[in-house]
């Protein structure tokens, strides 16, 4: 057995908010609306690497008054988790 490690950008707001996730869609030009299982809330999800590379990152780099921004990453079933600091210098 191998270890697989995945990159995924999600933002979760209540059911209600839908067409705001549809909407991060349009914008960003990537990702996919999931309604969770118990239809009270849903995710704006994108697990393309390149996708995060070239639209989300960019775009909290630019719009982010922080910058300096933190990746979570999980490995299985989110039984290890790590938090990166990544910088835009650190990227390049």
């Amino acid at each position: 057995m191998g270890t697989r490690v995945e990159l995924v950008f999600t933002v979760v707001q209540h059911s209600r908010d839908e067409e705001l996730l549809k909407a991060l869609i349009r914008v960003f030009g990537c990702g996919k609306y999931a309604l969770r299982k118990n239809n009270l809330a849903g995710d704006f999800i994108v697990n393309k690497f390149e996708d995060i590379q070239l639209k989300i990152i960019p775009f909290f780099d630019k719009y982010s008054r922080i910058p300096l921004w933190t990746i979570l990453v999980h490995k299985g079933q989110a039984t290890n988790l790590w938090i990166f600091q990544v910088s835009s210098e650190q990227r390049q």
